[in-house]
């Protein structure tokens, strides 16, 4: 082989490359990229921001039942009743926050399909459906933990699931 030979293989392939990197420069492409990533990062950030309330959830019942704080509550007089009350309320609210947080900024500054084309009011509740099961979930794994260190690990495992789940069928719906 030839030092001829090797440039003529590297000048064609110089020239592929400078016209691959001439097509790219192009405006439209740049913007098509990058609202490509943008719909990754979301995809990814949108699911992970509804899931990490489990693991803290869980971790506090448990910590409070670890700790026996929930036991001298009771023993000063607070009905079960408002105690799971007050938790259920409590995280509605925090979680609630973070849907309509994301909600308002989807829709107002990010421009992916699922924030554009997806019915507000409907996704709305649906996220609200998730938050209530997400809350009663947390307490009802919780009775089964004994200390923070399972439950901690427990939850986490379990928000990667879930995590894992959400990205895999937002990406079926909304592939782009």
């Amino acid at each position: 082989i030839s030092n001829m030979h090797f440039q003529h293989i590297f000048q064609n392939d110089f020239v592929n490359i400078v016209s691959m990197i001439s097509q790219t420069v192009d405006g439209n492409n740049i913007d098509e990229i990058l609202n490509s990533l943008l719909a990754i990062v979301c995809t990814t950030l949108f699911p992970i921001s509804l899931c990490l309330g489990f693991p803290i959830m869980l971790y506090v019942l448990t910590m409070e039942k670890e700790e026996k704080i929930k036991s001298l509550l009771e023993i000063n007089g607070l009905n079960p009743k408002a105690y799971w009350s007050s938790f259920f309320i409590y995280y509605f609210i925090v979680l609630e926050f973070t849907v309509i947080l994301w909600l308002f900024i989807g829709k107002a500054y990010i421009q992916i399909d699922f924030f554009q084309q997806a019915s507000i009011g409907l996704t709305f509740w649906a996220l609200t459906v998730w938050n209530i099961n997400q809350i009663s979930m947390s307490m009802i794994v919780s009775s089964f933990m004994k200390n923070t260190r399972n439950s901690t690990l427990i939850g986490y495992q379990g928000s990667i699931f879930m995590i894992l789940f959400i990205c895999i069928v937002s990406q079926f719906l909304f592939p782009n």
